[in-house]
């Protein structure tokens, strides 16, 4: 049996999602007219939620950091720097220097967005 990656991570954000909570609180959330909802259906809503958190933390970086916020939130590739365009980046970064620790943000949960910054 083989493993992917995306596998690992979306499971590692459903257990930290189910520890967040009471086991009735988890299933009050992720039901539908009282009927749970399937392993697919709650993966999905829980992406969608990361991804407008990540937005939201790109948005509050670049108020922010304003003018600093190329020099705060750049990499470098080749010896050649660039900012970080990727809104899973920057929220990763952002909540470092806040000290948050945000356990569930971790890589691919960004897969299908337009910016890349390879």
């Amino acid at each position: 049996m083989v493993i992917y990656f995306s596998q690992v991570s979306s499971c590692q954000i459903l257990v930290a999602r189910w520890r967040e909570r009471t086991p009735e609180g988890f299933w009050a959330e992720f039901s539908e007219g009282g009927k749970p909802l399937g392993y697919k259906s709650i993966l999905s809503w829980l992406t969608a939620e990361r991804k407008r958190n990540n937005k939201l933390l790109y948005q509050k970086a670049r108020d922010e950091f304003g003018s600093s916020f190329d020099d705060t939130f750049s990499y470098m590739k080749n010896g050649q720097c660039f900012v970080k365009t990727k809104a899973s980046d920057v929220a990763k970064q952002y909540l470092k220097l806040k000290g948050i620790n945000d356990y569930d943000n971790d890589e691919g949960e960004d897969e299908g967005d337009d910016e890349d910054e390879e």
